[in-house]
C-alpha cells in the first residue's frame, strides 16, 4: 500500500480547489490560510456564461478560474495543468507520483463519486488530493474538502470521475504539478498590494460578462425578463425558465463556498488579516466595507431559494439587491483602487 501519511489536513469547507492547493502547500511548509491564498490569488471576480448548452440556464462565477494559478506566480511557485487522455496512463502518473511521496491534486465530476451526495450542488467541477493507492483493493486515498480524513474510492470510479463528459468544466483527467525550486518565503507588502490592484481591475473591466460590466449586462437581461413577467408577457415556459435562474442563482451564492456569500466574505477576511499584519487602517475600512457586500450577497442567496416565497416576490428581491449590489461594487472597487495611490508601490 501506498500511503502519505504525513499529509495533513483540516476540513475547512467550501471551495474545493482552494482547499487543495492550500493542502498540498502545506504539506510543502508553506502555512497559509484559504484567506491569504484566495487575496494573493486576486480570486474576487464575476463572470457570467451559459451553463448548459440549448437551456438558456445562467451560471454566476463569484471567484476568479484562474485564482490557484495566479497565487503560485505571486510565490514564485511553477504550476503546469497536465491532461493525460489515456486513462491508464493517467492512473499510472498518480502511482508514480505516490512513490515518490508527491500529493496530487486532480479534477473530478462530483457526481461520479460515491459520496456525491453530500457535496452541495451547484456545478460538477470539484478537486481532490491523492494521498494513498491500495493495490490490492484498487482503490485511492483522496482528501476532499468535506472531510476530516482520507476517502477510498475505487479507482475505476476514480477514472469515471475524471473522464467525465457531464461536467460544465470538464475535467480531462487533469492533474497539477507544483514546482517550488524559485518559492518566495518572504512577501513584501508591494506583493499584497500589487494583488488587490489587480483584483480591481479584473473587477473594472471591459468585458460584457465579466466584472461590474458583467454585472451590469446580466442585471438589464434579467430586468427586461423581469418586466415582462410583470406585465403577464411570458409564456409557462419562459416563466419556469425564469423560476430556474432564479434558483440557480440562489444556490451558487449559497454553495459556491462555506460563508454564502459568493466569496465576498473570503475576501473581507483578506483584507482584515493585511490589517492584522500591518496596522493599515485602510485595510480595515476596506474590510468592513466588503463585509457589508458579503451580508447582502448571502441574504439575496437565502431569498432567492426560500420554498415560501413566490416567484414575484423573488424575482422583485432579486432585481432591487442585485442592483444595490452592483452599485456598492462599482464604488468599492473603484475606491479601493484608488485607495492603492496613496501607497508607493515601487518603494517597499
Amino acid at each position: 500500500m501506498l500511503k502519505i501519511n504525513d499529509f495533513t489536513h483540516k476540513r475547512i469547507g467550501g471551495d474545493s480547489r482552494l482547499q487543495a492547493f492550500r493542502d498540498v502547500l502545506e504539506y510543502n511548509n508553506i502555512r497559509l490560510s484559504t484567506k491569504i491564498c484566495f487575496g494573493l490569488g486576486e480570486g474576487i471576480f464575476f463572470k457570467f456564461l451559459d451553463s448548459y448548452p440549448n437551456t438558456s440556464i445562467i451560471t454566476m462565477i463569484g471567484r476568479n478560474s484562474d485564482t490557484e494559478e495566479t497565487l503560485c506566480g505571486n510565490l514564485g511557485i511553477n504550476m503546469v495543468c497536465h491532461e493525460e487522455t489515456n486513462i491508464h496512463k493517467a492512473k499510472m502518473i498518480l502511482i508514480n507520483r505516490l512513490e515518490k511521496y508527491m500529493p496530487t491534486i486532480i479534477d473530478v465530476d462530483i457526481n461520479a463519486l460515491d459520496y456525491s451526495d453530500k457535496l452541495p450542488n451547484i456545478d460538477n467541477m470539484h478537486s481532490v488530493v491523492v494521498i494513498g493507492f491500495d493495490e490490492k483493493e484498487d482503490k485511492f486515498a483522496i482528501i476532499d474538502s468535506i472531510s476530516d480524513d482520507p476517502i477510498w474510492i475505487e479507482s475505476k470510479k476514480l477514472d469515471k470521475a475524471r473522464n467525465s463528459i457531464l461536467c460544465t468544466f470538464l475535467p480531462k483527467n487533469k492533474w497539477y504539478d507544483l514546482d517550488f525550486a524559485n518559492y518566495k518565503s518572504y512577501l513584501t507588502l508591494n506583493a499584497y498590494l500589487s494583488s488587490i490592484k489587480s483584483a480591481c481591475l479584473h473587477m473594472k473591466s471591459r468585458l460584457f460578462d465579466t466584472g461590474i460590466n458583467g454585472m451590469i449586462n446580466l442585471f438589464n437581461e434579467f430586468n427586461e425578463r423581469y418586466n415582462e413577467f410583470r406585465g403577464n408577457n411570458l409564456d409557462d415556459a419562459s416563466k419556469e425558465l425564469f423560476n430556474l435562474n432564479l434558483l440557480h442563482f440562489g444556490s451558487q451564492i449559497k454553495n459556491s463556498e462555506s460563508s454564502n456569500s459568493f466569496y465576498r466574505s473570503l475576501y473581507s477576511e483578506y483584507l482584515k488579516r493585511l490589517y492584522l499584519f500591518t496596522d493599515i487602517e485602510f485595510f480595515n475600512e476596506y474590510s468592513s466595507k466588503c463585509n457589508k457586500i458579503a451580508l447582502i450577497w448571502k441574504r439575496l442567496g437565502d431569498f432567492l431559494t426560500n420554498a415560501d416565497e413566490s416567484l414575484m416576490s423573488r424575482a422583485t428581491y432579486f432585481i432591487n439587491t442585485f442592483s444595490e449590489i452592483i452599485h456598492m461594487e462599482d464604488e468599492f472597487f473603484t475606491n479601493l483602487y484608488e485607495g492603492l495611490n496613496q501607497f508607493d508601490l515601487k518603494r517597499r
